[in-house]
């Protein structure tokens, strides 16, 4: 699908949900009957969307109307704005299903920006959101959208395929939060008062990890970088921490002047991983810092002869206080997410599913200036948004049933499956069971992308 730098956000939602670039003539937005007949479809538009933006129109109210199922197989679709009618004007097929608002308020995260429910970490949660409360997290309604729309294409004549069954892209991704545990000067000081405590790790363990970072048990990356290697075709991304830990929630940090550091490099340059940055806890306030942290890393990098070139980003907790920041130029070096190509952030911590109601990577749509360059990918599944006992609570058996059903409607959608899970969730003697989890989901991806 190829699009234009300054698109309108009428012509990427068109886009976006036909999965193509059709002539002017095909899709009409317009509540003018007598503009109909331009048109082979039109779409009525509901009043929340004007000129591309948002007009201040309140929140969908629940319950939602459906559009009805066609096929056996299929659900009835939540539709957020208009109604489910179809009519013939003349040679027109007139939807008034408002598909366009109704995307627009899910890929936008719109809901965030009206809404003042925040959890303790300022994250507006899914308990909160209208596809929690509606019960379609599960579902990549958006992309429901789509398929609905290229239907309705084929019922005027309009030649359009459905994509194939399969993965657009599967991309493992690891966020190194905290990069060892006593390989370090701190670490074998916290090490040593954990034992004078009779709380920490045996003395062997602190020693072994001191004598080389391949012992300590923080240090899990290679097994993580081998599951992945099973993959040869996913994209690999470790997002690194360049912050100076102010905050408790960056602390204790790690030196990018380490050996350590320079092993996880050497580590993603032998399984062609890539190293992103992982954005500190209060840079998705908005603000310079984020700018700062990107130099600091690509400083870091090019002293290890790596690629300087850092593009990728996720924010530490998946934390970002309204969706404008993405999209704010005003103390970002005059770019989106301080000149970053593609963000990885848009999941909840709380629930794993479709926050923005699809499985492929959006360019982030401001709410006030329209279609960005950015690149917005949904995570599908964090490892402890699925074992903490604050969020899904679920045991390992529930957990991959959860994700393998995720995984089948991206499949079906020819969407993007994204990963996230921590070095520190699989190390050998974790109390949780992702060290067992990750290999069986691998394996699964593995079947259903025939590389077994």
């Amino acid at each position: 699908m190829t699009e234009r730098p300054d698109i309108t956000v009428t012509e990427y939602l068109i886009q976006f949900l036909t999965r193509t670039t059709l002539a002017p003539d095909v899709i009409g937005y317009t509540n003018q009957p007598e503009s109909y007949g331009r048109y082979r479809l039109v779409i009525v538009p509901s009043g929340f969307l004007q000129d591309g933006r948002p007009t201040g129109m309140q929140a969908p109210e629940l319950p939602l109307q459906r559009i009805p199922a066609e096929l056996p197989d299929e659900e009835s679709i939540p539709l957020l704005f208009g109604t489910p009618q179809l009519e013939m004007v003349g040679h027109t097929l007139v939807c008034h299903a408002d598909l366009l608002a109704s995307s627009y308020f899910l890929l936008t995260d719109y809901e965030q920006s009206i809404s003042t429910i925040r959890d303790e970490h300022g994250r507006f949660p899914a308990s909160a959101s209208l596809p929690f409360r509606a019960g379609f997290l599960h579902r990549p309604i958006v992309d429901e959208y789509g398929c609905y729309l290229r239907r309705l294409l084929r019922r005027v004549g309009i030649d359009i395929d459905e994509p194939q069954a399969g993965f657009e892209r599967i991309s493992l991704t690891h966020d190194v939060d905290l990069l060892t545990q006593y390989h370090s000067v701190h670490g074998a000081l916290g090490g040593v008062k954990g034992l004078l405590t009779g709380r920490g790790d045996r003395l062997k363990t602190i020693l072994r990890s001191i004598w080389s970072v391949e012992n300590d048990p923080l240090f899990t990356y290679a097994w993580l970088l081998q599951q992945d290697a099973r993959l040869p075709h996913a994209e690999k991304i470790l997002f690194v921490k360049s912050c100076i830990p102010e905050n408790q929630y960056d602390k204790p940090g790690y030196s990018l002047r380490s050996g350590a550091f320079r092993r996880l490099v050497d580590l993603c340059q032998q399984h062609g991983a890539t190293i992103g940055l992982h954005g500190s806890y209060t840079s998705g306030e908005g603000g310079t810092q984020l700018a700062a942290e990107r130099t600091r890393l690509q400083e870091a990098l090019h002293r290890l002869h790596a690629d300087d070139a850092v593009s990728l980003h996720r924010f530490h907790f998946l934390r970002y206080t309204a969706p404008e920041v993405l999209t704010d130029t005003t103390s970002n070096q005059g770019q989106p997410l301080a000149g970053m190509t593609d963000d990885y952030s848009i999941g909840y911590a709380q629930m794993a599913g479709f926050r923005r109601g699809t499985c492929h990577a959006v360019r982030a749509i401001s709410l006030q200036t329209g279609v960005t360059q950015l690149m917005l990918h949904p995570l599908t599944v964090m490892d402890g948004t699925l074992s903490d006992a604050r969020y899904m609570n679920q045991d390992e058996d529930d957990a991959y049933r959860y994700c393998c059903d995720l995984f089948r409607q991206i499949h079906r959608h020819h969407g993007e499956v994204v990963l996230l899970w921590h070095n520190s969730t699989v190390r050998t003697d974790s109390d949780t069971y992702h060290r067992q989890l990750y290999p069986r989901l691998i394996e699964q991806l593995i079947r259903m992308t025939g590389q077994s």
